[in-house]
């Protein structure tokens, strides 16, 4: 019986045959051709029996150079199979196959089959084959396989002689985005070949995240090159970038590029703009309100608010107290998605000051903002149950029947702050709740109440009010006049100059302002006294602090002894905030009803410039009238 086998020709009996079969032989009559068309066929059985054609043929041919398109006939084929078992084939061709090309597609297919198991062999390709091809095909095989026990020769193979080879282990890189890459590929972005630049810094965009503690060190270097590199591969990376990039933004030296880099990430360039001014500027005007903060709750998106909360360190204290409005404004104009993300910045971020001010913040973004404050309304910790508290007072008349329960808590904290707060809330029936709590016992709930129902304007207030001008406590008897006076009732205003002026220095601010209110000139006497009392604390700070200085000066140098003097003197009754204000009030007042102030200023010898002088800086709640 004859039989046709590769090239040649065998007579076996009937077992002998047999046996070939069991062996992975071929029957008679199997074809060349119909071997290949079995490779692609759905049926396994055909498969298998494609593939043990071929392997048979391979290892008879391995090596000789007279049949090299037909062996690469044999490989596509095994390939094509699909079969686990193929994997074996090419690693044998991979490591004893003469003729590079084939090595080439045995690397391919191992690639492609995802051959962990030929780690080993392709690594040796990669480091020891002579053929550069072969090289190059062996490191994209490496980031084919997936496995990261192939960094270190992918590694080795960055310093290749061949810049094809080194740009293809930087790819590989790429697919395998292990973070400890970044540092090798740093060396390449320098490298003398523009093909192994672009596929350093290709690899670079890719890996991300990890790439950029490196880039930003170089954003830090003195090396303009390299600055202008990094951060235009981190205004490529998006996200990953930003919380990067914005540690760095307040460093002046770079802010301008930086800002840039945020540009092209969050496609908002006013906010960079702004913000730079904010930390530059301290945050205050000349009128005390902060003109960047302004704009960037005009031009602000949310990469904004994420900025202001990651830089909250960097934004001067004057400012920190007005991010409440320009945040939730900001927010309020994404809807959801801006309450969103100051909801989880509130539940999750470790800085007190900054939860609360997400909280406020959510006041601003309307009444769809009252469930997410119900979680903190409930907390357990005071300053952020107050804060949600405040922010209902922003929502306005939709929060009263949440707020009003904590009108009447037995806790006097959160009842005095519910009963401030009950002033921004236009609510008929919040007054009624109001002049209830004007016959409390404590005299700081029956102040809290009048002082809301002055913001509220209601004029079924004016009665019970006029009833608080008996009331036993003093203060609580101004209150109740400046209630009045807020009201439109005027009749007591007299009566309101006198207990001023009698009253303990210094007054209560907000009453020195609501007399500039009036507009009346029976207040300038006692508006005057009240500056003149101030320049009398004034002038003998200036005394004490000067004396102090050139007592220190002599031993620790000017500079030092200047910071030392006044902070010996800090508790002197010219440094309280509550007298500076007092002063500004009264100014203010002064201005609002025609009088000049200059006089005063000239007799007390007033100097605005004086290193020492306590009124350089206003509290934020009292700036210095636009006149001076």
């Amino acid at each position: 019986m004859k039989c046709l086998f590769g090239n040649r020709a065998l007579s076996i009996g009937g077992i002998g045959f047999v046996l070939l079969i069991m062996l992975g032989g071929v029957g008679c009559g199997y074809s060349w051709k119909q071997a290949l068309q079995d490779a692609k066929q759905k049926d396994v059985t055909k498969r298998q029996k494609s593939f043990r054609y071929f392997r048979k043929y391979l290892t008879e041919e391995l090596g000789k150079r007279n049949s090299v398109n037909r062996r690469k006939d044999a490989l596509d084929a095994i390939y094509q199979t699909g079969l686990p078992r193929a994997a074996g084939i090419m690693r044998m061709v991979l490591m004893h196959e003469k003729d590079s090309s084939l090595r080439l597609m045995a690397l391919r297919g191992l690639a492609e089959l995802r051959a962990k198991g030929a780690l080993e062999e392709v690594k040796d390709a990669l480091l020891e084959d002579r053929d550069p091809r072969v090289r190059m095909t062996a490191a994209a095989a490496l980031g084919g396989l997936g496995d990261m026990r192939a960094l270190g020769a992918l590694y080795k193979a960055l310093k290749d002689p061949k810049s094809s080879t080194r740009a293809a282990a930087a790819r590989a890189l790429a697919v395998l985005k292990s973070n400890t890459s970044v540092k090798h590929l740093m060396v390449l972005l320098d490298d003398h070949s523009q093909q192994v630049r672009d596929a350093a810094r290709l690899a670079m965009l890719e890996i991300g995240k990890g790439a950029v503690p490196y880039l930003i060190r170089d954003v830090k270097g003195s090396d303009a090159g390299r600055r202008r590199r990094a951060l235009s591969m981190l205004s490529q990376m998006g996200r990953p970038a930003f919380d990067a990039l914005i540690m760095v933004f307040p460093e002046k030296k770079t802010r301008t590029k930086v800002a840039e880099a945020l540009s092209n990430i969050t496609q908002d360039q006013d906010s960079w703009e702004y913000l730079g001014k904010l930390i530059d500027a301290g945050g205050k005007s000349e009128d005390g309100e902060s003109k960047e903060l302004g704009a960037l709750m005009q031009v602000g998106t949310l990469w904004a608010i994420k900025a202001i909360f990651m830089l909250w360190d960097s934004i001067p204290l004057t400012a920190r107290s007005q991010l409440r409005a320009t945040i939730g404004k900001i927010a309020a104009r994404f809807d959801e998605k801006g309450r969103e993300l100051l909801y989880n910045v509130a539940k999750t971020n470790s800085n007190l000051a900054i939860r609360s001010t997400a909280i406020f913040a959510l006041g601003y973004t309307g009444n769809d903002a009252l469930l997410r404050l119900e979680v903190f309304l409930k907390s357990k910790q005071p300053a952020i149950k107050y804060s949600a508290i405040r922010a209902l007072g922003d929502i306005g008349r939709e929060a009263f029947s949440t707020l009003r329960p904590f009108m009447t808590s037995s806790d006097e904290k959160v009842r005095l702050l519910a009963l401030h707060v009950a002033g921004k809330v236009q609510d008929s029936t919040c007054v009624d709740v109001l002049i209830e709590q004007l016959e409390d016992k404590s005299s700081k709930v029956r102040m809290a109440a009048l002082s809301s129902l002055g913001r509220l304007k209601d004029l079924r207030a004016v009665k019970p009010v006029r009833k608080m001008l008996k009331d036993p406590d003093a203060k609580v008897m101004l209150k109740a006049v400046q209630a009045l006076i807020s009201l439109g009732d005027q009749e007591n205003v007299p009566m309101y100059i006198t207990a001023i002026k009698r009253g303990p220095y210094p007054p209560d601010a907000s009453y020195v302002r609501t007399l500039g209110k009036i507009g009346a000139r029976e207040i300038i006497p006692v508006m005057e006294k009240l500056m003149l009392r101030y320049f009398k604390d004034w002038k003998d700070y200036l005394r004490k602090v000067r004396r102090k200085h050139r007592k220190l000066a002599r031993k620790i140098g000017r500079k030092k002894a200047m910071e030392k003097a006044k902070e010996a003197l800090s508790e002197h009754p010219a440094r309280q905030p509550e007298a500076i204000c007092c002063f500004v009030e009264a100014m203010r007042s002064m201005v609002q009803v025609g009088a000049s102030v200059r006089k005063i200023f000239k007799k007390a010898r007033y100097k605005h410039s004086y290193p020492f002088n306590p009124l350089r800086r206003t509290p934020l709640n009292c700036p210095w009238p636009r006149f001076f």
